[in-house]
């Protein structure tokens, strides 16, 4: 509709930052009007950012953001209500002395960071019943290891909550 030409370009993993900031260093040499950009980390891809915008670039954050307010648009989910909506709920099926595991995405990023804070701000004062918080890194099998590991570890576990789709 308007005429764009556009390319994707992403690593096959989402922890993969290493590899998110050199497809990054490839599209700013490409000299776009715009890049669209999924944050991997909240800080690894600051000063390839900066350059970006310093060449004019116009940047899109998608779901995620950085430390820096470099953005002229971010597209995301309000992960912080998200979560909140997902402790409240968890906490109509939890008794006061329950316990509780999370099972999250990514460390560091600020979906993973702001639906934790939520589902927290959520359970309300079961949230002190949070006995451990894991990392998948957004693969299925890492997901079921921890799943099964926070199983044996804690046997009398009444609910894990799983924050992304790779998690849950």
């Amino acid at each position: 509709e308007y005429n764009v030409e556009m390319e994707v370009m992403a690593p096959e993993r989402e922890n993969d930052v290493e590899r998110q900031n050199k497809i990054l260093r490839e599209a700013i040499e490409k000299k776009p009007d715009a890049i669209l950009f999924s944050p991997s980390s909240f800080t690894a891809s600051d000063q390839l950012l900066q350059e970006a915008k310093e060449q004019g670039i116009k940047l899109t954050f998608i779901d995620s953001y950085t430390d820096q307010n470099i953005q002229d648009i971010t597209v995301a989910t309000d992960n912080v209500e998200a979560g909140e909506k997902l402790g409240e709920f968890a906490a109509t099926l939890l008794k006061p002395e329950d316990k509780v595991a999370v099972v999250a995405h990514v460390k560091g990023v600020s979906t993973a960071v702001e639906r934790e804070e939520g589902f927290r701000n959520g359970l309300g004062t079961l949230a002190e019943n949070i006995v451990d918080v894991v990392y998948c890194d957004s693969d299925y099998e890492k997901s079921y290891e921890l799943t099964m590991d926070l199983l044996k570890k804690y046997p009398d576990l009444k609910m894990i909550a799983g924050m992304n789709e790779y998690s849950s």
